[in-house]
């Protein structure tokens, strides 16, 4: 063994043993978020798993023996198992449920393709002719080629999409900022080291296919280990931050209130409702939460708790509403047809332009210059 493929076994197997460390520790974490620290565990362990393979390849072991029939690469489970993690982070009271078992076909498409190409090994003479069309292309296409590699960095990439999606869509009241963060910072990390790995695999594969004449195999490539050694620098970082996180959740959790104090917010909630509808509060474009309660007499921290707790709205959303469905109401007015759209909104609340339109889009899902003709 040279002194390069020495270094390599050790980058590879201090990551293993960290990924495969640190996956057990989150695995026995018992706290609300356990089922996102279970699948970020076996996300952990299975990364691990891919360095084993490579570790032991490089001494020789999965050559077309024993151990090539039961190393079998599992490397497009990583984008539906970020996913998950991300699911399980973002849904309060999380479980796993029958619509979730799709996510995970992937895995279960891989291990059956990987098993039956592996096992034309048992038919393979040193001929083509002694292999099915299918195995035969199936083997080349997938064993050979970059086939597999680009599958899965495609569904990190998809999946890592479909992740921000759901951390997009989050209310930012309701988050706990710090982990929300660190979550997104995670998605977009797999996601975009994904992105390069693809554009590196298919370019080197084009080229490759383009320029020479003899066979490609893309274990031999000059980016193979590199990728892994990424792979490892993944696991430490996810997995010490991971740990040190393990009992933050993105959304925050609330507490369930006694009954005096629910309907204490309710209480609340009725008095601002009246004032809402019968003095029209929101038309002050200088109201603020803090002068808000100050006119209701009550704490700023009651009021911000009657939204969330009975409204279910942040203060904004919740005054924009009104102002939204007061424009609605002055455009049917025949006198406010010499009004422009922007004075309308003025009238109604607003203090800006930007605001008025996010408004109108957020509450209507419509562009303000069709409301007229909605009315």
């Amino acid at each position: 063994m040279d002194s390069l493929t020495s270094i390599l076994v050790i980058v590879l197997s201090i990551g293993l043993t960290q990924g495969v460390v640190f996956s057990f520790i989150l695995w026995r974490k018992s706290d609300e978020g356990r089922i996102a620290n279970r699948f970020k565990s076996i996300l952990l362990l299975i990364l691990s798993y891919g360095l084993l393979n490579q570790v032991l390849r490089l001494y020789g072991i999965g050559y077309y023996d024993l151990w090539y029939h039961i190393t079998l690469d599992l490397s497009w489970s990583y984008g539906p198992l970020l996913f998950l993690y991300v699911k399980a982070q973002t849904t309060p009271g999380y479980r796993f449920t029958k619509s979730d078992r799709w996510i995970l076909l992937p895995i279960f498409i891989q291990i059956i393709c990987s098993v039956y190409v592996r096992s034309q090994n048992f038919f393979w003479d040193g001929t083509r002719e002694s292999l099915t069309w299918l195995g035969y292309y199936g083997y080349a296409y997938w064993r050979n080629y970059s086939t597999v590699p680009i599958i899965a960095s495609i569904l990190i990439i998809y999946y890592s999409y479909r992740s921000l999606q759901i951390l997009n869509k989050l209310n930012r009241d309701d988050v706990d900022k710090s982990n929300y963060r660190w979550v997104k910072n995670l998605v977009r990390i797999f996601g975009s080291y994904y992105i390069l790995v693809l554009l590196i695999l298919v370019i080197d594969l084009i080229i490759y296919l383009v320029t020479v004449s003899t066979d490609y195999y893309y274990f031999t490539r000059f980016y193979y280990y590199p990728f892994f050694i990424g792979i490892a620098i993944l696991i430490y970082w996810f997995g010490i931050s991971g740990i040190i996180r393990g009992d933050q959740r993105v959304v925050k959790v609330k507490k369930k209130l006694s009954a005096s104090e629910k309907q204490a917010l309710i209480s609340i909630a009725e008095t601002l409702e009246k004032q809402m509808q019968e003095a029209k509060i929101y038309k002050d474009p200088d109201l603020t939460l803090s002068s808000l309660a100050d006119r209701l007499s009550i704490k700023s921290y009651l009021l911000t708790k009657t939204l969330n707790e009975i409204i279910n709205k942040p203060f904004n959303d919740y005054m924009n509403e009104y102002r939204v469905k007061e424009i609605e109401e002055l455009i049917k007015e025949p006198s406010n047809d010499k009004y422009t759209l922007l004075s309308l909104a003025f009238e109604a609340g607003f203090n800006s332009k930007s605001s008025f339109n996010r408004a109108v889009k957020k509450h209507l899902g419509m562009a303000p210059s069709d409301l007229k003709s909605k009315n």
